[in-house]
């Protein structure tokens, strides 16, 4: 927890180092779902990814872009009842990639979704430090996403869990 507070207030500060690159967002949200494959089936957690097959380009610092991806893969695993379901897709329109994390039951109650991004926020009991959080995850995200120019959301999903949404510049 204490890396977690010391991360977020040098986010909150500016003071995060990135290296900013020019990268496909495709390979790396795929890439990092690679890595979770395993933890993924251990959880009883089927994956659906619907990536296209082009690579999209985001000006962004991978490693960072990378913490929030896998953040997002370790909630669905800690917080998704088995079996389970996890949809990623990625997808481009105007001058914006979307990148869309979801998974199945269970949900949160509709007037939390903005909550969950406020620090040490937690649903309920169950959404606890006995699950591993430190409560700090999805505000880190949402620093290190608009760090990269972009937006955070959460909301429903069609699956029945959470459906969260980041949205960054695309370059060519």
């Amino acid at each position: 927890m204490v890396d977690d507070v010391r991360q977020l207030t040098l986010a909150d500060a500016g003071d995060l180092r990135y290296e900013f690159a020019r990268i496909d967002i495709v390979n790396l949200v795929n890439s990092a779902i690679q890595r979770y494959t395993l933890r993924l089936e251990k959880a009883q957690i089927s994956v659906q990814k619907i990536l296209p097959h082009e690579p999209l380009f985001v000006h962004a610092g991978v490693v960072r872009l990378t913490q929030v991806i896998s953040n997002l893969l370790e909630n669905s695993i800690r917080y998704t009842n088995s079996p389970g379901q996890l949809r990623c897709s990625v997808t481009s329109s105007h001058h914006l990639v979307e990148i869309s994390i979801e998974d199945s039951a269970p949900g949160v109650p509709p007037h939390t979704h903005a909550l969950l991004f406020d620090r040490l926020y937690r649903v309920d009991q169950a959404r606890s430090r006995a699950h591993g959080g430190s409560g700090l995850g999805l505000s880190i995200c949402r620093a290190l996403v608009a760090a990269h120019h972009g937006e955070i959301d959460a909301m429903p999903s069609d699956i029945g869990g959470l459906k969260i949404v980041i949205r960054l510049p695309l370059i060519k």
